[in-house]
């Protein structure tokens, strides 16, 4: 079995169990055989987080691979990055929530089409309420499940190729929420999410983008039930869509386009800033390198390999270049070695087998959500 399978079966034999576990748990709750009070459901959903979908992909990962913790969770994207990163992350994770809301809103106006009925009015949350929501609902996902989304299915998966591992990997972060609701734009942020920490080479913007994402909602959420204003904005758009609804639904797509082309450039600027930083680097780290195996000493020869053989010269620089990601910490010897290997990938059929098994469980959960909500079946 050649090392890009490997690695593959060892993505979805480690992220499988999440998939089962929360599978199993929504159906409890769709036939209603799982009441949990507010409190336990506190517990439970810490308790989840934090064993089946952070520990459980990290120990999968390390035992499928005979790797250390630490040098996993570096391949994953645990790499330091900048202040103006997280700044920059911040700001784009305002703008995905605000996309978020609107995109979700009319989500759930279409599949409510047929009949769902919308909840009573919310009772005011206490705030040591709202600190345990902002912990449980924006800290620990931020950390848990981006550690297995953007880690250990964009980052494991990248030995398909870049661009199946972030649609791959989005789909599943959409359909591991088993909620209707939720699937369509869990699978645009899912997408955004992969696409900024593969670009930073680092899982930490990713992580700020999420926090930032879910902290507005926990925020959001508490303000309106303790009406407080400072949903104000979203108030004053679900008013004008009553009164005026042209002009409210005019203004609200010239902003969903604004809001975009805001984001497609803070990506852009943040790609630059952790690109130009990184590569900096490894110039200087090249430089020594070179000195140091008098690469300068014989330049006329170099020139000469080059000319008589472009690939061999490539072959050389693109070793030289990921040795000095790999002495600078930028890399692990995994990440050189699945940049370094050019054998074909081909799923096999034990990798298939399990990447169609999560699919099920995630699509057939989802759809019973939508009969619940929608038909008031369970």
């Amino acid at each position: 079995m050649s090392f890009k399978n490997k690695l593959t079966r060892v993505v979805f034999f480690s992220y499988f169990p999440i998939v089962l576990v929360f599978a199993v748990v929504r159906m409890l709750g769709l036939f209603g055989l799982l009441h949990i009070s507010n409190t336990w459901g506190y517990v439970i959903n810490s308790a989840l987080q934090i064993l089946i979908i952070f520990l459980i992909p990290v120990a999968g990962f390390c035992i499928g691979n005979k790797m250390k913790p630490k040098e996993s969770l570096k391949f994953f994207g645990y790499k330091k990055t900048s202040k103006k990163a997280i700044f920059i992350s911040i700001l784009i994770g305002f703008i995905v929530y605000i996309l978020t809301v609107f995109i979700s809103s009319f989500w759930s106006a279409l599949i409510g089409t047929s009949g769902a009925s919308s909840g009573g009015e919310s009772q005011p949350i206490p705030f040591y309420v709202f600190l345990i929501n902002l912990v449980v609902t924006a800290i620990l996902p931020a950390i848990c499940e981006e550690t297995a989304h953007r880690g250990l299915l964009t980052k494991g998966l990248s030995v398909m190729g870049t661009k199946k591992a972030i649609i791959l990997s989005s789909i599943l972060f959409g359909l591991v929420h088993l909620n209707v609701n939720q699937v369509l734009y869990a699978t645009l942020i899912g997408f955004i999410l992969s696409y900024v920490a593969l670009l930073c080479d680092s899982i930490y913007p990713a992580m700020i983008v999420h926090f930032t994402n879910n902290a507005l909602s926990v925020i959001m959420s508490y303000s309106y039930t303790n009406k407080l204003g400072l949903d104000f904005f979203f108030t004053w758009i679900n008013s004008c869509l009553q009164t005026n609804p042209i002009i409210a639904i005019l203004f609200v797509i010239t902003l969903m386009i604004c809001l975009v082309m805001a984001l497609r450039y803070l990506i852009k600027v943040l790609f630059h800033h952790t690109a130009m930083k990184n590569l900096s680097q490894l110039q200087k780290q090249m430089f020594i390198d070179y000195t140091r195996n008098g690469f300068f000493s014989d330049i006329p020869d170099i020139w000469q390999s080059i000319q008589d053989s472009q690939k061999v010269a490539d072959a050389e620089q693109e070793s030289l270049y990921q040795q000095a990601k790999l002495t600078l910490g930028q890399a692990t010897d995994l990440e050189v070695f699945i940049a370094t290997n050019d054998e074909k990938y081909k799923i096999d059929k034990v990798s298939l087998i399990l990447l169609s098994c999560i699919l099920f469980l995630g699509v057939t959960i989802t759809f019973l959500t939508w009969l619940q909500i929608v038909w008031g079946i369970f």
